[in-house]
């Protein structure tokens, strides 16, 4: 038993972080047929003329991101609610294809450094781009999907940020009060947000850092027993 900083019921199992991923509509199925919901879009310079659209060709689904370039720029699709967890490892995927004749497409996260082009040569069909990385500091920062040069079409789909190395389960002890019994968790709902979701981890590394222990964080979804 024991008290525990909760957001919801007090029945308790550890989640398996790596099984989130922390992209909002990530297959962009929730989407118009110009705008997808979460992401953003825009084109840099007065030269560039770029058709963003929700493209019907996807890799999975029904839809997927394109960007259809007329004139050598710079159009993107960004999304600026990613949220990382500092000392975090994590794996980055997403399914591209380009079509035209020199259009470079980039998966752009300078959070991270990471940093990848493609074009008709590397990925003429639905080609799926990997990266590994490490988040250096707790924060919301954006990702971007976009063309940097050339006059084709490049497409987006299926986009995934995820945990590959679960932090550290430790066990709790800290007292929330005088004479209180030790706090031995953090709970936090069946159907919370992502964003829910990394705060908690967030309140896990702040205690850890204070008091030099790490409270483990649980669902109350598939409960051995209750927290009394």
């Amino acid at each position: 038993g024991g008290d525990s900083v909760s957001s919801g019921r007090t029945n308790m199992l550890p989640p398996a972080p790596h099984a989130f991923n922390i992209i909002e509509n990530p297959s962009f199925e929730q989407s118009s047929s110009t705008a997808a919901a979460y992401w953003e879009k825009d084109i840099k310079g007065m030269q560039s003329q770029y058709d963003l659209t929700v493209a019907g060709n996807a890799h999975s689904g029904k839809k997927c991101l394109a960007i259809k370039g007329t004139v050598a720029g710079s159009g993107r699709w960004y999304n600026e609610d990613v949220y990382l967890i500092r000392g975090v490892k994590y794996h980055l995927s997403c399914w591209v294809k380009a079509a035209g004749d020199g259009v470079v497409g980039r998966i752009f996260f300078p959070a991270v450094r990471v940093n990848i082009d493609f074009d008709e040569k590397t990925a003429s069909d639905w080609t799926r781009i990997d990266a590994d990385f490490v988040a250096g500091k707790t924060g919301r920062e954006a990702i971007f999907l976009l063309v940097n040069s050339g006059v084709g079409t490049v497409y987006f789909d299926d986009i995934s940020i995820k945990i590959t190395k679960p932090l550290r389960q430790g066990v709790g002890g800290l007292i929330s009060r005088p004479g209180a019994k030790p706090i031995t968790a953090i709970v936090i709902q069946d159907d919370c947000t992502i964003t829910d979701y990394y705060l908690a981890f967030e309140v896990q590394r702040v205690l850890n850092v204070i008091t030099g222990q790490e409270l483990v964080i649980v669902s109350p979804s598939a409960l051995s027993s209750p927290t009394g």
